[in-house]
């Protein structure tokens, strides 16, 4: 057992576990109706059939915020304060849903961005939505967002591979030896992150071009 009674900052962001716990549960079910509502109208448009893949990534998001915070209270009632990981079953579980939540994050994002580009060439060219373009926008964006992910928690394990396994560490293992160790795995690490960050703001930047131009590209 893990415990340290003294420190109130770890005790106060334990607190905060429990109201992004409601609202990820809101969040699931929420998403669970908007997918279920969305399969019944999957053939009046095909736009709905990019709106089925973002409810399903938006769904993979809150799940994985959803089983983190549920895990974290469970944890705590054993581990009070724990920083880092506790086994190793919990180091798998904590690469599996950052995979999960990532895959959701960039999955929905992308699609956004796709779906307002196609509904600006349909307004301006009419019947541009076809089935077949859904389903191939779809497809490309979720390997193409699945694979971009898997480099990325690739790189993260390696790293991982490379450090001393020590449970409940309030050292920062993980950043002294990317200080420390300029070699090929780190170089593979900071490339991912890069990917990840460019991804980032290049999504937020097509997101605020499309609020400013009215939602759609003509």
């Amino acid at each position: 057992m893990y415990l340290n009674s003294t420190n109130l900052l770890y005790d106060v962001e334990y607190l905060i576990k429990y109201p992004n716990l409601m609202l990820s549960i809101f969040g699931v079910v929420t998403n669970i109706i908007h997918i279920y509502f969305l399969s019944q109208t999957l053939k009046k448009h095909p736009i709905f059939v990019c709106f089925m893949v973002i409810g399903i990534a938006d769904f993979f998001q809150f799940f994985s915020v959803f089983i983190v915070e549920t895990v974290v209270v469970i944890n705590y009632i054993d581990n009070r304060n724990c920083v880092g990981y506790i086994n190793v079953a919990d180091i798998v579980f904590k690469f599996f849903t950052q995979f999960l939540y990532s895959c959701g994050t960039t999955t929905a994002g992308w699609m956004i961005i796709f779906v307002a580009i196609i509904q600006g060439q349909d307004l301006k060219f009419h019947n541009f939505w076809t089935q077949k373009l859904a389903a191939t926008v779809s497809k490309v964006t979720v390997v193409s967002c699945t694979l971009f992910n898997v480099f990325g928690i690739f790189t993260l394990i390696l790293i991982f591979c490379q450090l001393e396994y020590v449970v409940c560490s309030e050292k920062n293992l993980m950043q002294i030896y990317m200080e420390t160790h300029p070699n090929g795995v780190t170089k593979m690490y900071w490339l991912a992150q890069f990917l990840g960050n460019a991804n980032i703001f290049f999504n937020e930047s097509m997101k605020a071009f499309f609020d400013i131009s009215g939602g759609t590209v003509a």
